[in-house]
């Protein structure tokens, strides 16, 4: 959790950036089909919240190395998006 923290505030994602409003309360209760929906959306729509968002489900249910991959993908569409 540190590290996800301390990667948010490195790269500038701690202001003016929110994840969505439907962000689920608690990661584990979403299902396994909503998650893997929300992950055909972020590979058809790369987005950086959203897949903050998915990283932040994993993370909750304890699957760090999961949540480590879709916080990687969060930086690489944000460093696309600044490119353009």
């Amino acid at each position: 959790m540190l590290m996800v923290v301390q990667h948010l505030i490195t790269n500038g994602h701690s202001q003016g950036q929110r994840l969505p409003k439907v962000m689920v309360a608690n990661a584990r209760e979403i299902s396994d089909g909503d998650l893997q929906e929300l992950i055909r959306h972020a590979v058809e729509f790369p987005s950086v919240e959203l897949n903050l968002r998915i990283s932040h489900c994993y993370e909750k249910r304890g699957d760090y190395r999961k949540a480590l991959h879709f916080l990687r993908r969060a930086e690489q569409v944000a460093h696309t998006e600044s490119s353009d």
